[in-house]
């Protein structure tokens, strides 16, 4: 997945109405939208992008060997999702980031401390340093 596949995906979102999913799924909101949008043009490997029905979105990643690391945008944060596939014990975990309406990020800026976050993670999931 490049990151204009991704950005023409997060457009696609944006144009959810009311039971997108068939199953009453609101809209995404728009703040989200834009957080993701922001965060993925600081992504140096490109995630699979999925729409939830709780307000949020997630990127994915998946090594050949099952390695599984989920990234959930939502409006309090982002959340982490690891599930290493020589380990049945997979854990979830909060980055420590604002809520996603503290957020002022500017598109001109540099990475913000959630993405250098997350890039650090993805780095070490590639690596297969993430166990």
């Amino acid at each position: 997945m490049t990151m204009n596949e991704n950005l023409e995906k997060l457009n696609h979102f944006s144009t959810f109405e009311k039971n997108w999913n068939g199953y009453e799924a609101d809209p995404l909101p728009d703040n989200i939208i834009e957080v993701t949008r922001k965060i993925l043009k600081r992504l140096s490997v490109q995630p699979e992008m999925f729409p939830t029905a709780r307000d949020s979105i997630q990127l994915e990643y998946e090594r050949e060997n099952g390695d599984y690391l989920e990234f959930e945008i939502k409006a309090t944060g982002v959340e982490v999702f690891i599930s290493p596939a020589s380990n049945p014990n997979s854990r979830r975990v909060q980055f420590p980031c604002p809520p996603l309406a503290e957020y002022n990020i500017p598109a001109n800026m540099g990475p913000t401390h959630t993405s250098l976050l997350m890039e650090d993670q993805i780095k070490k999931f590639m690596r297969g340093d993430i166990r």
